[in-house]
């Protein structure tokens, strides 16, 4: 939608009006702003373009790669914090004992509280999930 309205939004932006058009539960929102005589042919335009839009296949490819290359980078920094963590809860039984003993104190005294262990074997599983759904 953003590059069929392209042409329009810089000019709109001149003139101080602003439109936004996001998801709604019942279909779309669109929002205007800006204190403009101007502000009902903006509309006009926009309705318009939404009403007769026309989408390119390859930019629709383009966005959809956008998007794939984006999640993977993402699921690799999550993976690379998750390995982090995980290292830190198989070393955990190596900490210092003052910080044992307070780790322990704090379970004893809270209602619910996982165990590094069940921690551990949670970010495994999700991991493993994670990975086999990547393409990386």
């Amino acid at each position: 939608m953003s590059d069929a309205l392209s042409e329009y939004a810089y000019a709109a932006e001149l003139a101080s009006l602003r439109y936004t058009i996001s998801p709604d539960v019942y279909g779309i929102q669109i929002l205007l702003s800006g204190y403009n005589d101007k502000l009902h042919i903006l509309l006009s335009t926009v309705l318009k373009k939404v009403k007769n839009l026309d989408i390119s296949i390859s930019r629709l490819n383009d966005i959809k790669e956008d998007v794939r290359v984006g999640f993977d980078i993402e699921a690799q920094t999550i993976c690379s914090h998750a390995f982090q963590v995980r290292q830190e809860y198989v070393n955990f039984a190596m900490s210092q004992p003052v910080e044992l003993a307070d780790y322990y104190l704090r379970y004893a005294l809270a209602h619910v509280m996982w165990m590094p262990a069940e921690r551990l074997e949670e970010l495994t599983s999700a991991l493993a999930g994670l990975i086999a759904t990547s393409s990386f």
